[in-house]
């Protein structure tokens, strides 16, 4: 979360009244910059590391995650299946059953 916020931040340019800016400059600002674009490899990443997590691929499903379901999931079917290949333990058919539900 640290190096998440700290990213958004240099994009941004925020700056702490410490380094020399007053608030009123700060808040005077007009250009906003979205930091949208960081969040959202943050939550690719973030989705790819509780992949390989997993005690087995159906856990996947336990938790309850679909494709493009209320804008939690930021990998598509064919990249959760590529991040699961990537466990030697995990058997390419407990993978397949398990992204073949996925939409």
């Amino acid at each position: 979360r640290y190096l998440q916020d700290l990213m958004c931040t240099v994009v941004s340019g925020e700056t702490n009244p410490e380094d020399g800016a007053s608030e009123d400059d700060i808040a005077g600002s007009d250009d906003l910059i979205s930091t949208v674009p960081i969040l959202d490899k943050f939550e690719r990443l973030r989705e790819a590391t509780t992949i390989l997590q997993l005690e087995r691929p159906s856990d996947w499903s336990a938790m309850a995650y679909t494709v493009g379901g209320e804008g939690r999931d930021k990998l598509k079917p064919d990249e959760i299946k590529a991040v699961m290949l990537l466990r030697v333990d995990f058997s390419e058919d407990a993978v397949a059953a398990v992204c073949g539900g996925l939409k």
